[in-house]
């Protein structure tokens, strides 16, 4: 597994919830998820934290996106 990966996977639970500032008992829609991605890149430089929450919602979208496959 990537380093990135695993960093991201390490915070606390409903951590992407509470990014979204949705409540943890409700799934998280993928264009929620789409526009806070999209949210992150317009910017030009990211802090540490920033850089952090955005690789979570990118590997968010991605495991929503395989568990949509299966």
């Amino acid at each position: 597994m990537r380093k990135w990966i695993q960093r991201a996977v390490k915070g606390k639970k409903g951590i992407v919830h509470k990014l979204l500032k949705i409540p943890v008992t409700k799934p998280i829609p993928l264009k929620l998820l789409n526009s806070a991605i999209a949210r992150y890149k317009r910017k030009d430089k990211l802090s540490k934290t920033e850089l952090r929450n955005y690789r979570r919602l990118v590997l968010a979208r991605t495991l929503k996106k395989i568990k949509k496959k299966k």
